[in-house]
């Protein structure tokens, strides 16, 4: 669920935001990816039906976690969601107003000590490395097949976006796949956080982000190996057009399924390989040993972890949001509480 929506960990960090800055790992994770195995290309891009969701919509169930006397309430979030979609949160804001903490989902910090002017060259040089090294432009880089599948993207969805040609391939793909989900009538609507800090800041409820921080002592030598790195992100390209092609339908469904709270209508079985494929693009272990980069995934999970069993300890009610495909994946949240002991109620 996804502000960015395909760069990941650290290099998303350098990449597109300034040094300091925080980037959401899980929490904003897109459920945008294929089958885990090799899919063959779609033979052209799929027109798509219109949204059925419209006006206000009571949203999901919640998850309750308890031991003993002490409850956990957890809302599964979903993105990308239908635009100009209204949620009833009258029960979430209820229960909001009955806890002593709200726990949001973790977050993954890149941080560096360098002063204004410093971050503003360290700017420039996040910019060069969005781009192919060399000056190669994505004819150069994809294969005659790839290609001629993303110019056709492209003019459907980016047409006037020249300077992309120059971008990697991952690049493109985070910019393809937002224009794609816009034209599906999909989107990023802000509309559960603000109902839930209006009750904890007019009732001074706690709120905790569990974070795992990485220290960069040298981001501008850690922007020139990100430029240097070769990837291998034309299989996150590939993967994306994929996504496009043939699982924006069952991102709709679900986003619909979400809306009305029918979460038995929800698959996320099918919108892996995306999201995965992206993500080992990043996975180069010479770059995180030298710059001291964990297992983003795993810490943030198990950071998030933490903070969940103290607050459960501490507090009566608990209220917590977790994006819902890592709630409900076969090793996610609900999986990992239920194998320290605690009780699950599903909604």
């Amino acid at each position: 669920m996804i502000r960015t929506l395909i760069l990941a960990g650290v290099f998303t960090a350098l990449l597109s935001a300034p040094c300091g800055a925080a980037v959401q790992t899980d929490a904003q994770a897109v459920p945008v990816s294929g089958a885990t195995g090799p899919t063959q290309p779609a033979a052209g891009i799929v027109n798509l039906d219109p949204l059925t969701v419209s006006g206000p919509q009571p949203g999901p169930g919640l998850w309750r976690v308890s031991r003993g006397e002490h409850d956990l309430w957890i809302l599964g979030a979903l993105s990308p969601l239908p635009e100009g979609i209204t949620w009833n949160a009258d029960s979430v804001v209820d229960l909001v107003g009955q806890s002593q903490e709200v726990l949001w989902g973790p977050r993954f910090v890149v941080d560096a000590d360098v002063g204004f002017f410093r971050k503003l060259s360290l700017g420039y040089g996040m910019l060069k490395a969005e781009k192919n090294p060399d000056g190669a432009t994505l004819e150069d880089v994809l294969s005659p097949e790839l290609y001629a599948r993303w110019a056709a993207a492209k003019q459907r969805y980016l047409p006037r976006d020249r300077g992309i040609e120059r971008k990697r391939p991952m690049v493109a793909a985070r910019e393809v796949f937002l224009a794609a989900i816009g034209e599906a009538g999909l989107g990023f609507p802000k509309i559960i956080s603000p109902p839930i800090r209006a009750v904890t800041q007019a009732d001074g409820i706690k709120e905790t982000t569990p974070k795992v921080s990485v220290k960069i002592e040298d981001p501008a030598g850690a922007i020139k190996d990100v430029r240097r790195m070769s990837l291998n992100d034309s299989a996150c390209l590939e993967a994306t057009l994929d996504a496009i092609d043939r699982l924006l339908p069952r991102m709709i469904t679900n986003a619909n399924a979400w809306a009305t709270g029918d979460l038995a209508q929800i698959r996320f079985d099918q919108l892996d390989r995306r999201n995965n494929t992206c993500a080992d693009v990043f996975s180069n272990a010479e770059f995180s040993r030298k710059w001291g980069i964990p297992d983003i995934r795993a810490s943030t999970r198990d950071e998030w972890l933490r903070a969940a069993e103290a607050s459960l300890a501490k507090n009566t009610t608990t209220f917590a949001v977790l994006p819902l495909e890592d709630l409900v994946a076969p090793d996610g949240y609900v999986a990992r509480l239920r194998a320290l002991g605690y009780e699950i109620d599903a909604p």
